[in-house]
């Protein structure tokens, strides 16, 4: 998300609570100092900026999503098969066979250490996929890991000062048939609505039919009702994904699995991303698996959702950060 829109809602929350801030320059790159009332100061980098919280010790885990399945694995909590890459194994083929894949299955290939989807391909099905993959995960990562692919859509559970404060569905782009229309007028009506959303600090982009067609979409198909026709696999909303807040009707069973994720990390920031095939349902062994830790969510997501807009996580997260900032000063 656009770092200058993160900075200038962090400043708005900041300054209704009496802050000041300066914009700042340090070795090419760009901060801003905030300044409170009672004059404790806190230096924000505003690209990637760390949150002032307590996740020094727990970095590793964070931060290598092999060592995060390796703990979710010991709260019987289920992650998908993985195998670290190796030269040992070249082929799509060799990696099906050690995750216990179909022959007709996917992998999802990733680098262990990269945020927002960077370098991660998720439907890789022939050798030459996977050399693709493999090339870009390493542009991010030079370990990299191999897993089964997992059916479902991600869910993103966000907490604030250990507490859950959103669960945000990225919901992958897909059409619904209703029997009548083609694909071309879908998406034309995707679109119409697209530019009808109010009151977002983030935009939809309008969908190109024309690269669809390219890559293999007929617009000119008509789904029967109810179909599901899916246009794009990924949850960036600059692809085409859209954003809902879920809060309300995910069901327990997965708010619980997520809290048991979390908890170990006290309060803070953090992300716990599960990909979940029906989140109405409860949780089985089969329907869900937990996927990362993010300890640097984007807020910029949670001021995206196309079903309420601008849910206040940035208003609850500068009220923490401001309760964090005097608490450490007191003790210093």
């Amino acid at each position: 998300m656009n770092s200058q829109i993160r900075i200038a809602v962090m400043r708005e929350e900041f300054s209704k609570l009496g802050y000041t801030n300066e914009a700042l320059v340090y070795g090419g790159m760009e901060y801003t100092k905030f300044t409170a009332p009672s004059g404790v100061s806190w230096l924000y980098k505003d690209k990637n900026g760390r949150m002032p919280f307590p996740y020094v010790g727990a970095s590793a885990i964070l931060n290598d999503k092999h060592l995060a399945a390796a703990f979710a694995r010991e709260k019987n909590i289920r992650v998908p098969r993985t195998v670290k890459a190796s030269d040992m194994i070249r082929t799509v083929e060799d990696y099906r066979r050690v995750l216990g894949v179909s022959e007709f299955g996917s992998v999802v290939v990733k680098p262990t250490d990269a945020t927002l989807s960077r370098g991660v391909s998720a439907n890789v099905r022939t050798n030459e996929q996977l050399e693709i993959a493999m090339k870009k995960a390493r542009e991010h990562s030079r370990n990299i890991i191999v897993q089964e692919r997992i059916e479902g859509d991600e869910f993103r559970f966000l907490y604030v000062g250990a507490r859950l404060s959103a669960v945000i569905h990225k919901a992958k782009l897909r059409i619904v048939g209703n029997g009548h229309d083609s694909v071309r007028t879908l998406m034309l009506d995707e679109n119409r609505q697209r530019l009808e959303l109010t009151g977002l600090r983030v935009r939809y982009p309008q969908l190109s039919l024309e690269t669809y067609q390219k890559n293999g979409v007929d617009l000119e198909r008509v789904p029967h009702e109810g179909e599901i026709v899916q246009l794009d696999d990924t949850t960036l909303i600059e692809r085409g994904a859209s954003f809902y807040e879920v809060s309300d009707g995910v069901h327990e069973s997965y708010k619980k699995i997520a809290n048991t994720l979390a908890n170990d990390f006290g309060g803070g920031y953090l992300a716990v991303d599960i990909i979940i095939s029906d989140h109405t349902q409860p949780a089985t062994e089969n329907n869900y698996a937990f996927l990362e830790f993010n300890d640097i969510p984007a807020p910029m997501y949670f001021y995206a959702c196309r079903n309420r807009p601008n849910v206040p996580v940035m208003k609850e997260l500068v009220a923490y950060i401001d309760k964090v900032l005097h608490l450490s000063a007191k003790n210093t």
